[in-house]
C-alpha cells in the first residue's frame, strides 16, 4: 500500500491526526511524527530517512514556521518540503486561510518573515489548497489523496476506492439509524420488514411492526418498458413492488402514510447490503426540496453535493449503472424547478435505479409526468394492522372498532403511534379519548386534537426528565404556529434566523429540537419533521386566530359549524365584506383584510364539499389580488401599506409583481420596507434588481429590508458547486 509522509508542525495534532485518520480510510500507511521510532540519529536525517520511503508528501502549514534544528536556516517543516522535491514526490500542500479564526498560542511572530516566505514558495511551485477546520481540511485533502490514487496508482486504486466508498456507506448508515430512532421508528414503527440486527437501534426492539400493503396506482406515469394493463396487484412489502416494476418506482401516500419511513427503511436495507457485497448497488439518499430553485445542475452535479461524495468517483459509479437513488418529497419541489429537475432526471439517470416518494394529490396536480416503470400506493391501515399495533394496548383498540371517526382517523400511521403515546399511559383511555372528540368541532379537528395531546405529553415527559429549561407549551404553539402559517407548505424549510429572532424563539428552537419536532438541516435552516407537525402548528395558529376574528361577522347571521361552504359562499357575508373592503376607514380595511385572508388559508381538506370549497378560495383569491392592488393608488399611505400587506397573503405564482415593484418607490417609506420584505419573503427571483436597488433607499428602514430580501434570496438560491 502506497505510503503518504505527513508533514506539519507540532501544534497542529488535530489536523495530523485527521489526516492520520484519512490516509487509513483510504488503506493508505501515513507516517507521521507519531510513528517515528526512537532514532539515533538527528532528526533531520530520520525524516529524510522516512520521506525516502514515502510515495507521496502531505504538508499541513498554518500560523508556526517550526523548529529549527542546530546548524540549519531553515525549519524542519521546510526542510521536509524540500527534500521531498528533491526526492520527486508530489506534494500536496494545505495553508490555512489567514482570515479564519486562530489562537494567539498557535501564532509565531518571532518567525514571521521565514513563515511567509515559506508560504509564498508553496504559492509558486507545489499544489496548495486553503483549509479552516479540521473537517474542511479532512474534506480537501481526501479528494487530493484519491485524485492522487486515480493519477498514480492504477489497479491499486480500485482498493482505495472501495474503502473511501466503505466508509460512505457506513456513514450513511448512523444517518439513517439515527433519522429512523429520532424522527420515524421512535414514534411510528411503521417498516416493511425488520432490518439486519447489526444495523437495528438496539432500543427499538418491542416495537410493534406494521406491515404496509401496496397496490399498482392507476395515476398516469410515462413508462420505459409498459406492460400490459392489469388490475391493481397488491404486495406484502415494497421490496416486492420495487422489483415487479423494475427498479424505477414512483411512491405515493398521503402525509403521515410512511413515504419517507419506506424511503429510509429501504435505503437501510440498501446500505447493509452493499455492504456485505461490494457488487451490491450504492445508495444515494436526497431532499428534492433541495433542488435549486432554477438553471439546475445535472443530476450528479447535485447528488455529489448533497451526499458529498467526490464527484469522479460518483460519475464512475453513476456510469456503471451502480446507484441506486432515493429521492424524497417530489410534492416539496418548487413550481418554477419541476421542470428543470425532470429533465435533468430524465437526462441523467443512465442505467441507475431509483425511488421517488411523493403525495397522491400533489401528482394529481403535476403537468409533466415521471419517465418511470411504475407507481405504487401506500394504502390506509387495514383493522388488522391498528389492532396489532394495539396489541399491547388492547383497551385503545375496543374503543376504537366502536368509534368509527376514531378508526378512520387513525387509518394513517403517523396519527395512529401518536395517538398510541398519547393516551397509552392513561388509566382512564375511555374518558381521554371522549374527551379529543368533544375538542373536535369541525371534520379534521380530531387529527388536530389527538396532535394537540401528542405533543402536549411529549412536553410534560420531556420536562420531567430534562434539566434543560423548556419553553412554555403555549409560547411554543405560538412562535411554530406563526411560523408554519407564514410559510408555503410546499417549501417546508425555514431561515433559522426567523425564529431565533424572535422574543423566545431560541428557547422554542431548542425545545422544537428536543421534542423532534423539527429538523436541524445544517446551521441556518429548519424544518418539521413531518408535513402534518407543519399543518398541525399552522392550523393550530389559524383557528385561534380565526376565532378572534368571528365576533364581528357572528353579528349578521352567518353559522360557521361544520359547512364551512355555506358559510364563505353567504350573500350576508359577501355583503359584509365587500362593505368593509370599499370602507375609507383603515380599521375596518384591517379587520377586512384579515378576515379575507383567513377565509383564503382555511384549511379545505378538513371540511365537507372540500373541493368546492378550495375552488371558491382560489376564485376568491383572484379577486381580492385586484382588490388589493386598487388600494395602493389610494391617497392614505396606511391603506397603501395594508394593500401591501395583503398581497403578501394572496399573490401567487401567477400573479404580476409589478405592483409590488412600484410599491418600492412609494412615497412611504413603511409601504416601501414592507414591499421588499413580501419580496425576499415570497421568493421573487425577478425583483433581485429592484431590490439592489432599494439598497440605496434614502431610509434606513428600507434599505435594512432590503439587504434582508436579497440575503433570502441569496440562500434560497445559492449556486451549487461540486
Amino acid at each position: 500500500m502506497p505510503n503518504v509522509f505527513i508533514s506539519s508542525t507540532s501544534e497542529l495534532r488535530e489536523y495530523r491526526q485527521a489526516a492520520i485518520d484519512t490516509c487509513n480510510s483510504l488503506q493508505l500507511v501515513p507516517i507521521a511524527m507519531e510513528y517515528f521510532p526512537a532514532m539515533g540519529k538527528n532528526a533531520v536525517d530520520g525524516c529524510k530517512e522516512e520521506l525516502a520511503k514515502s510515495d507521496v508528501y502531505v504538508g499541513i502549514v498554518a500560523h508556526r514556521y517550526g523548529y529549527i534544528p542546530d546548524g540549519y536556516e531553515h525549519s524542519i517543516t521546510e526542510l521536509e518540503l524540500d527534500y521531498a522535491k528533491e526526492l520527486g514526490l508530489e506534494c500536496l500542500c494545505f495553508v490555512v486561510d489567514p482570515n479564519y479564526p486562530w489562537s494567539e498560542k498557535g501564532r509565531d511572530y518571532e518567525n514571521h518573515d521565514s513563515l511567509e516566505r515559506l508560504k509564498n514558495k508553496i504559492d509558486k511551485s507545489f499544489i496548495r489548497v486553503e483549509f479552516t477546520s479540521v473537517d474542511s481540511f479532512t474534506t480537501n485533502l481526501n479528494k487530493a489523496l484519491i485524485r492522487w490514487l486515480q493519477n498514480n496508482q492504477g489497479g491499486s486504486y480500485a482498493f482505495s476506492h472501495s474503502a473511501y466508498i466503505k466508509r460512505y456507506l457506513s456513514q450513511l448508515q448512523d444517518e439513517i439509524t439515527l433519522y429512523l430512532e429520532r424522527f420515524v421508528l421512535s414514534l411510528v414503527a411503521l417498516r416493511a420488514e425488520s432490518a439486519p440486527n447489526k444495523v437495528q437501534p438496539s432500543n427499538l426492539g418491542k416495537s410493534p411492526v406494521i406491515l404496509p400493503t401496496f397496490f399498482e396506482a392507476s395515476l398516469p406515469i410515462k413508462n420505459t418498458e409498459p406492460k400490459e394493463k392489469e388490475t391493481p396487484r397488491h404486495f406484502d412489502n415494497f421490496e416486492a413492488a420495487f422489483s415487479y416494476f423494475d427498479q424505477r418506482v414512483l411512491l405515493l401516500g398521503e402525509p403521515g402514510a410512511g413515504k419517507t419511513t419506506t424511503l429510509m427503511t429501504f435505503a437501510l436495507k440498501a446500505v447493509t447490503s452493499s455492504l456485505e457485497n461490494s457488487s451490491n448497488p450504492i445508495p444515494l439518499v436526497a431532499r428534492i426540496a433541495d433542488w435549486p430553485s432554477k438553471d439546475g445542475p445535472s443530476l450528479v452535479e447535485w447528488l455529489g453535493v448533497q451526499t458529498k461524495l467526490d464527484l469522479q468517483i460518483l460519475s464512475q459509479l453513476h456510469r456503471a449503472g451502480s446507484l441506486v437513488i432515493l429521492l424524497d418529497g417530489l410534492d416539496e419541489l418548487r413550481a418554477e424547478s419541476q421542470r428543470s429537475f425532470l429533465e435533468s432526471l430524465e437526462e441523467g439517470l443512465g442505467e441507475n435505479r431509483v425511488l421517488i416518494t411523493c403525495r397522491v394529490s400533489d401528482y394529481e396536480n403535476f403537468e409533466e409526468r415521471l419517465f418511470l416503470n411504475g407507481c405504487v400506493k401506500l394504502l390506509p391501515l387495514t383493522n388488522e394492522q391498528i389492532k396489532r399495533y394495539l396489541v399491547d394496548y388492547p383497551s385503545i383498540w375496543n374503543i376504537l372498532r366502536q368509534e368509527s371517526e376514531f378508526l378512520e382517523t387513525v387509518r394513517n400511521p403517523l396519527l395512529l403511534s401518536t395517538l398510541t403515546f398519547a393516551l397509552g399511559n392513561d388509566k382512564d383511555i375511555n374518558q381521554e379519548l371522549h374527551r379529543l372528540q368533544a375538542l373536535s368541532d369541525l371534520p379534521g379537528d380530531l387529527r388536530n386534537s389527538i396532535l394537540s395531546t401528542f405533543v402536549n405529553r411529549l412536553h410534560e415527559h420531556e420536562r420531567r426528565k430534562s434539566n434543560k429549561s423548556l419553553a412554555k407549551i403555549t409560547t411554543l404553539y405560538t412562535l411554530l404556529g406563526e411560523l408554519a402559517a407564514k410559510y408555503e407548505e410546499e417549501d417546508n424549510t425555514f431561515a433559522m434566523a426567523v425564529l431565533q429572532g424572535w422574543h423566545r424563539g431560541k428557547t422554542v428552537l431548542e425545545t422544537a429540537q428536543l421534542l423532534n419536532l423539527v429538523i436541524v438541516e445544517d446551521e441556518h435552516m429548519i424544518r418539521f419533521a413531518h408535513s402534518i407537525f407543519q399543518k398541525h402548528f399552522a392550523s393550530s395558529y389559524w383557528l385561534e386566530t380565526f376565532s378572534s376574528s368571528l365576533e364581528d361577522v357572528l353579528s349578521i347571521g352567518v353559522e360557521f359549524n361544520e359547512d364551512m361552504l355555506a358559510a364563505f359562499t353567504d350573500a350576508r357575508l359577501s355583503e359584509f365584506l365587500i362593505k368593509g373592503l370599499e370602507s375609507g376607514d383603515v380599521d375596518d380595511l384591517t379587520r377586512t383584510i384579515k378576515f379575507l385572508t383567513l377565509i383564503r388559508e382555511y384549511p379545505a381538506e378538513t371540511s365537507s364539499g372540500w373541493s368546492d370549497l378550495r375552488e371558491v378560495q382560489t376564485a376568491l383569491n383572484k379577486l381580492l389580488v385586484q382588490v388589493f392592488t386598487s388600494k395602493l393608488d389610494n391617497a392614505d399611505p396606511d391603506i397603501r401599506y395594508y394593500g401591501v400587506m395583503g398581497l403578501w397573503h394572496t399573490l401567487g405564482d401567477e400573479g404580476s409583481i409589478d405592483p409590488l415593484l412600484s410599491s418600492l418607490s412609494d412615497d412611504d417609506e413603511e409601504v416601501r420596507s414592507l414591499a421588499a420584505e413580501v419580496l425576499g419573503d415570497l421568493r421573487i427571483e425577478q425583483a433581485t434588481p429592484a431590490l439592489i436597488r432599494a439598497t440605496n433607499d434614502p431610509s434606513d428602514q428600507v434599505r435594512d429590508s432590503a439587504k434582508w430580501a436579497l440575503s433570502v434570496l441569496t440562500r434560497k438560491n445559492k449556486n451549487l458547486s461540486p
